[in-house]
């Protein structure tokens, strides 16, 4: 079997080189924001990832979309119907498949912004429109001290539309505020699916009180850099995006969950859980000196994630915090499984972000 395999794949590989493509006019290319760290030699590698897709303009997507998440867009307000529709635009695409994307990384040649610099080809991307590279950076002391790594796609002759890219400087030692965002910096009642769907696709996002001036006095602390893990979908990467900046929170890298399909556009149990553990154990890898302060809530399995992280990783996890959604108490047998073997006074539960313990 695996002899077929390997000749399918020879026969294959020719014709995809044949039948990659540049990009077309109608077609756009997405960055979400992930980590570069800086190497024992000085230079800089960085993680980028893309996704080019093409607006599908076919009419009734967007009743079907919302019909497939048991939402009735006619019982919305009309201003909620109108975000609903803004909100889903990215479930409404075509992926584009075997695409040659290539990217300007003008900090690299000591440019503040993408400039003049040799375009770096990024793999051709996949039946899901994705592509990603980790790419090294020769040592620059001037991108070392930046907070942010910025590129753009290198444009097709002709094609004058920027698409840009950064990638959040992270280094070798420091803090490391890893947050959830659903009902952590967001209120989204996760408990509840119907009012879950029509905070995260119809009303306005709102702000949990005092969260993100709590980031901002973390953010004092020198070498602070903020990591938002969530299960929702990349998807929602660009209303969260605005979300985060309109709200005052702290800029950072953002690592969402991939969903290709109506059906797992909303995660299970078991995706959120796999999503998180594999976010959260990368950016322990990645960066093996920082100390790492994990920020969740008690309405889906933060508690139990962070829990078995941090005993896997006692050395480098400094605290945790998990605001109150479920009504569980702190002595509860939910926490006390939760935290098992770890000390009392490395985590937290809380109502208010006022009442947020420092770090020690």
């Amino acid at each position: 079997m695996r002899t077929w395999i390997a000749l399918l794949f020879g026969l294959l590989n020719p014709m995809l080189e044949l039948g990659a493509r540049e990009l077309a006019p109608d077609e756009q290319v997405m960055f979400v924001p992930d980590t570069a760290r800086v190497l024992a030699d000085g230079s800089v590698e960085a993680r980028i990832e893309a996704w080019v897709y093409e607006f599908e303009q076919r009419p009734g997507l967007n009743y079907l979309f919302a019909r497939k998440l048991g939402l009735d867009l006619d019982a919305l307000a009309v201003a909620d119907r109108d975000r609903f529709r803004a909100r889903t635009q990215l479930f409404r695409v075509d992926s584009e498949t075997l695409k040659n994307v290539s990217i300007i990384l003008g900090d690299a040649c000591g440019h503040s912004a993408p400039g003049e610099c040799s375009p770096l080809a990024l793999p051709r991307t996949n039946f899901g429109g994705r592509t990603s590279a980790t790419v090294t950076l020769p040592t620059n002391p001037a991108t070392r001290e930046r907070r942010w790594l910025r590129f753009a796609v290198a444009m097709p002759r002709g094609d004058r539309r920027q698409f840009e890219g950064r990638a959040l400087i992270v280094p070798r030692q420091g803090l490391s505020v890893v947050s959830d965002i659903d009902d952590t910096i967001k209120v989204s009642q996760v408990r509840d699916r119907h009012e879950l769907l029509l905070n995260t696709f119809a009303r306005e996002f709102v702000a949990v009180p005092g969260m993100a001036q709590h980031y901002h006095a973390l953010a004092k602390i020198r070498g602070t850099r903020f990591h938002y893990v969530s299960a929702g979908p990349i998807q929602l990467y660009p209303p969260l995006d605005s979300f985060m900046r309109d709200a005052g929170f702290p800029a950072g890298s953002v690592h969402l969950r991939e969903s290709t399909a109506y059906s797992n556009v909303m995660p299970g149990h078991d995706d959120s859980r796999a999503h998180k553990l594999a976010a959260i154990r990368r950016l322990l890898a990645d960066f093996p000196q920082r100390r790492f302060l994990l920020i969740g809530d008690s309405g889906e399995a933060d508690p139990e994630i962070y829990g078995e992280i941090a005993r896997a990783h006692r050395a480098q996890v400094v605290g945790i915090r998990i605001r109150d959604v479920s009504g569980d108490a702190a002595d509860s047998a939910r926490y006390a499984a939760a935290f098992a073997e770890l000390p009392a006074s490395l985590w937290q539960i809380f109502a208010e972000a006022a009442t947020i313990a420092p770090i020690r």
